[in-house]
This record gives C-alpha cells, sequence and structure tokens, in this order.
C-alpha cells in the first residue's frame, strides 16, 4: 500500500514542479487568447478556469483511465509506475504543448498543427489518423456507458434504448453553442467523476482491501508480455492520443494562457490519479490479478458495477455510472468543430531566447521521451519477427507462415479488400453526386440544406451506434451479415468528409462553365461529364482513397454486422485478441498497414499526375 501512495504524491508533487518546467519552457504570457479575440458564442466562448479544468477532465477522462487502468491491471502494482511517469513526463507534457500550440494559432486542431508545421502530407495523415482514433475511441464510450446504465435500470431500460438516449444527446450537445449544455453540464459530471474516484479509492482503504507494492513481476495470469501489451492497454491515464483531439476545444475556452497549466497539464494529472485509484481499486477487490482477470472476461462493464456497488453503494453506483455518458459527446463535438478550424491569416510569431545548454538538455530529454514513446510501436515490427516474443527473440518467419497458410485469415483479408474497393468505389459516386448537387446545381436551397444536414448527422454519428442501428434494422433480411451491408455501412459512416473535399473543390472551379456550355446547346449533365469530372479527377482519387484506407481500418461499426462468413481483418483482429493470439494480430496489422501504404501510395501519385496534367492543360491554353 505504501507504494500506492507514494505514486499518488509523485503524481502531485509532478504538477507543480514539473508542470511549472514545462511551462516555463513553453513561454506563456499576456497575449490575448482565442476565446477573447475571436468570440462567436458558439465555439470560442471564455469560460472560468474551473469550469474549463472540470470539462477538460471529462473530454480526456471518461471511461478512458477506468476501464484502461482495469485491464493493465492485470499485470500487477507494476501499472502503478507506468500511470505516475506516464503521466507526469508523457501524457501531461503532450497535453499541454498541443493545447497551448492550439491556443497560439487561434484554436486550431492537431490536424491543421501537424499540417502547419510538417506540411500538408502530414496534414492527411494525421487527419486519417484522428479519423480512425476517433473510431476505434467512439466503440468504448458508446457501449460503456450503454451498457452500464442498462445494469442500473429496470429490464425496460435496456442497452438499446440508452443508445438512443445517447444518440439524442449528440445531437443537443452538437448543435447548441459550447457553453450552452457542456459548459454547464459538464462540470457537475467532472465533479462527480473526481469523487467516484475519491469514493472507490476510500471504500479501498477504510474497508481493509489490501493494495500490494510494486514489483517488476509479471503477474498477468496469461503471462502476456509486460512490454509492450501492458503499456498499449494503459493508454488514458499515462498517454492518449486521442486527448490531442480534445484539448483545442478548451483551447478555444482559456481566458489566459497563464491558466494553460492548471487546464491541460492539470487535467491530465488528475486523470492519471483516477487511473492509479482504478487500478489498485482492481487489484485489491478481486484479490490479486487472477480474480481480476477472471471479472474482466465477463466484461469491463461488469468489474465497474462489481465494484462500484459494493464499495459505494447503490446511490453511489448510480452517481458513478451516470458522469460516464458526456465524456462521449466530444467525440462528434470535435468531428463537427473540424470544418471550422482554419480561422487565421498568419501564423503568430513566439520567439524563444536562444540558450545553448537548456536546448541541448531539452533536446536530448525530448528525444529518449521519444524514443522510449515510439519504441512501443517499434515492437509491432518486432514481434512478428522473432520466435516468441519476449522469451526466444531469434529471427523467424513463422508467425508470417501461419497466418498466410491460414486460410480463414486469407479469406478475411480478401474480404477487407473487397469491402474497402466497392466502398471506395461507390462512396466517390454517392459524395460525388452530394457535392455536384450543392456546388454546381440551380436546384433550390431546401434540397442543397438537406443533404447538408445529412453530412453533418452522418459526421456526429459514431460509428458503434450506426452498426448498432444497421444490426437491428436489416436483423432477419437477405442483407444481414453481407458485405454489401458493410459497404452501405461505411459509405454512410465517412460521408461528411468526402462531400465537403469534394463540395470544396468544385466550388473553387469556374462557376461559369455551365452558362457557357448552355449557351454553346450542350446539357448540363454533358458539361458535367466533359468538363467538370476531368477538372476534379484529382480530388475524386483522394475521396476514393479516403474511403478505401477508411474502411480498411474501421472497426466501430462492422463488428456488429460482420458475419462468420464475411470477416474481415479488423473484425478478426478483435476476435484474436480475446485468445491472446497477439502474433497473429501483429501479423494482420502490418497487413493492414502495407496494404494502406500502397494504396495511399499509388493514389497519392494518380492524383499528383492527374494535378500536373491539369496545370500543363491550363498552360498551353493560357499560351494559344
Amino acid at each position: 500500500m505504501i507504494s500506492f501512495f507514494v505514486c499518488l504524491v509523485v503524481l502531485i508533487v509532478g504538477f507543480f514542479t514539473y508542470g511549472k518546467i514545462a511551462e516555463k519552457v513553453f513561454g506563456s504570457d499576456d497575449r490575448t487568447p482565442p476565446s477573447l479575440a475571436m468570440t462567436d458564442g458558439a465555439d470560442y466562448v471564455p469560460m472560468s478556469t474551473p469550469r474549463v479544468f472540470l470539462i477538460q477532465l471529462l473530454n480526456i477522462a471518461g471511461l478512458g483511465p477506468i476501464f484502461g487502468a482495469l485491464a493493465g491491471a492485470c499485470w500487477g502494482p507494476s501499472v502503478f509506475l507506468w500511470i505516475t511517469l506516464g503521466t507526469i513526463f508523457a501524457g501531461a507534457v503532450h497535453d499541454f504543448m498541443i493545447g497551448m500550440m492550439s491556443m497560439r494559432h487561434k484554436g486550431a486542431s492537431v490536424s491543421e498543427l501537424t499540417g502547419t508545421y510538417l506540411g500538408k502530407g502530414m496534414l492527411q495523415v494525421m487527419r486519417v489518423f484522428s479519423v480512425v482514433l476517433l473510431v476505434l475511441v467512439g466503440v468504448t464510450f458508446s457501449t460503456g456507458p450503454a451498457n452500464l446504465l442498462a445494469m442500473l435500470t429496470p429490464k425496460v431500460l435496456d442497452t438499446k434504448f440508452w443508445l438512443v438516449v445517447v444518440l439524442i444527446y449528440y445531437f443537443i450537445a452538437t448543435f447548441v453553442p459550447i457553453d450552452k449544455v457542456i459548459g454547464k453540464i459538464y462540470p457537475v459530471f467532472g465533479i462527480c467523476l473526481i469523487v467516484m474516484a475519491l469514493g472507490v479509492g476510500g471504500g479501498i482503504l477504510l474497508k481493509g482491501y489490501h493494495i500490494p507494492e510494486i514489483t517488476l513481476t509479471n503477474l498477468h495470469p496469461s503471462n502476456t508480455p509486460i512490454w509492450p501489451i501492458m503499456f498499449v492497454s494503459v493508454a488514458c491515464g499515462a498517454i492518449s492520443g486521442f486527448h490531442a483531439t480534445q484539448s483545442p476545444l478548451m483551447a478555444r475556452c482559456i481566458r489566459t494562457e497563464k491558466d494553460g497549466r492548471k487546464v491541460f497539464y492539470g487535467a491530465m494529472v488528475a486523470e492519471g490519479i483516477i487511473a492509479l485509484i482504478w487500478a489498485a481499486a482492481g487489484v485489491a477487490f478481486y484479490n490479486g490479478t487472477g480474480g481480476l482477470a477472471e471479472a474482466l472476461s465477463q466484461g469491463q462493464s461488469v468489474v465497474v458495477y462489481d465494484i462500484c456497488f459494493t464499495l459505494l453503494g447503490p446511490v453511489g453506483a448510480v452517481i458513478a455510472m451516470i458522469m460516464l455518458i458526456p465524456s462521449i459527446g466530444s467525440i462528434c463535438i470535435l468531428q463537427l468543430l473540424e470544418r471550422f478550424n482554419i480561422r487565421y491569416n498568419r501564423i503568430s510569431d513566439a520567439d524563444l531566447r536562444k540558450n545553448t545548454m537548456r536546448d541541448v538538455g531539452w533536446g536530448l530529454s525530448s528525444t529518449a521521451i521519444s524514443v522510449a514513446v515510439l519504441s512501443i510501436f517499434a515492437v509491432i515490427f518486432v514481434v512478428p519477427l522473432v520466435e516468441e516474443w519476449p522469451y526466444q527473440t531469434g529471427f523467424s518467419l513463422e508467425h508470417f507462415q501461419t497466418v498466410f497458410s491460414d486460410s480463414s485469415l486469407l479469406a478475411a483479408y480478401g474480404h477487407s479488400l473487397l469491402m474497402a474497393l466497392l466502398t471506395a468505389a461507390l462512396g466517390t459516386l454517392v459524395a460525388y453526386g452530394a457535392a455536384l448537387i450543392t456546388a454546381r446545381s440551380t436546384l433550390g436551397r431546401g434540397y442543397k440544406r438537406t443533404i447538408e444536414s445529412i453530412a453533418l448527422v452522418t459526421n456526429a454519428i459514431p460509428g458503434m451506434v450506426l452498426g448498432v442501428a444497421y444490426l437491428f434494422l436489416f436483423s432477419g433480411t437477405s442483407l444481414q451479415n453481407t458485405l454489401l451491408l458493410m459497404v452501405l455501412c461505411n459509405i454512410v459512416h465517412y460521408f461528411s468528409t468526402p462531400y465537403l473535399m469534394m463540395k470544396n473543390a468544385l466550388s473553387k472551379m469556374n462557376a461559369g462553365w455551365e452558362t457557357t456550355a448552355m449557351l454553346m446547346g450542350d446539357s448540363w449533365l454533358k458539361t458535367i461529364l466533359r468538363v467538370v469530372t476531368p477538372n476534379a479527377l484529382s480530388s475524386l482519387i483522394e475521396v476514393f482513397s479516403y474511403y478505401f484506407i477508411n474502411s480498411m481500418v474501421t472497426i466501430s461499426a462492422l463488428i456488429f454486422i460482420a458475419g462468420a462468413r464475411t470477416m474481415v481483418l479488423t473484425t478478426m483482429i478483435k476476435q484474436l485478441q480475446y485468445v491472446n493470439r497477439f502474433n497473429e494480430v501483429f501479423v494482420l496489422s502490418l497487413l493492414i498497414l502495407a496494404t494502406n501504404l500502397a494504396a495511399k501510395a499509388l493514389f497519392s501519385r494518380l492524383a499528383g499526375y492527374r494535378s500536373k496534367q491539369t496545370c500543363k492543360m491550363k498552360k498551353k491554353e493560357g499560351i494559344k
């Protein structure tokens, strides 16, 4: 129990010490923040520091530091070290940096920040990564609250009912200004989140549960390697890329840069404390990792339910579960706000005084931390190429041979390719047709507003909710568990971004082409086919690429509608994970990565080639 309290103290002290160092290095000053310079009553709304802190906490810490910490506790109290050190030196610094950079760039998202400093290529990579990240997070942050609330309410209020409630909340939180719903409700639930953690921690201590001391021995019942599996299992509560997508939301509401450490660094430290408490509770409540692992096999929601009811009682448990709901709303809100991020004409100048010793010292520290974090992902490339990680590290292609000799895995890969190609082809046609109507047609505003509303709605609905809807709607029909249904679901799921890409591309083209063609006797459709489409071909290729790549990596919706005969790689990976077949998981993950990299390279080359051809044609026309 001593090591638990030591880690708790270190987290708190880290906020006042290392947090101060990070703030000093960044150089927070008194410049006018976006909330005051760009106040619009919708996204940019100045709010008090306590309120912004609680909102930020709930944005990044909902189910994550609870589910993740419980999963990490299966390795024993060694997870305390990763939570503590990861929070102070990695997660909190990362959140603070992204939040402050967003403030310096007028509330820009992490994707736009990446594009600003690393170029358009990395901008597209980060956009794809953010989409994949949000999809994966949406799976847990939708089903988790629904399952928990279904346990707490009468049978008539089942999981389906609570999923509908969550969906309704999505719409409300998305369409109203940030200070109307989020600004009023989130602080209350943020307090509930803190109270719940303190209640669980106090219950563990007061009721005589034993928290074991830190040991580096692997205590996982299945002897699953600590490195890297534990570090991947515990993301929220140590370091999480998802947090970078959330920080810009509050960067638009902070009244002064000097509050950045309290909000961004402080919220991450608070999340680390919550994760530490839940990790300790998981080990102590079930009297070891064996009991915890057995309980987790029945579902993480069940574990949270049991702990809360036993330690807090029915009333405390209800409060603990309900407060988890708002955390999911930030996902859809972020996706909506992404379209309004580019609101600045120039980048603010931030001069940093030259100091060789400081620069070298922090450069080495940053490099060491970056290498440590990236090494986790490097293992993904190493594990499939060794005999048995981490015990027999000799080079071997056995795992690749196993995968490529397994007909079911190859069939899943074929299904993934076919699904991605069909989604890309049909989705591109749908997005292009919708964009033509809104950007290049003379139809009434009502039709155009309808399409815009559809794009907005599809952007606000997480894939998990969409998958459940398709599951119930097409259950018992000929489309159930078919590739066609999965293709249709993907087209709807990712419709918003391709539609906006095509609409923006078409809007920038000469608006007089259709008029000129009409005077020459050509029909609108003929003009679209002969003039507009060839000029939009590079954008069409980009849309095709977007649909293909996202279809290869998506899982949130497909996990509900994929059948045994239509299993794709992502759902197959999820299935293999349950039986601890991580070697095959890594190989299949590399296969998806290789496929998407090859596809991205091909599509980028085609789009670039088409752009060059278009430029050459324009130059020739200019000469003539």
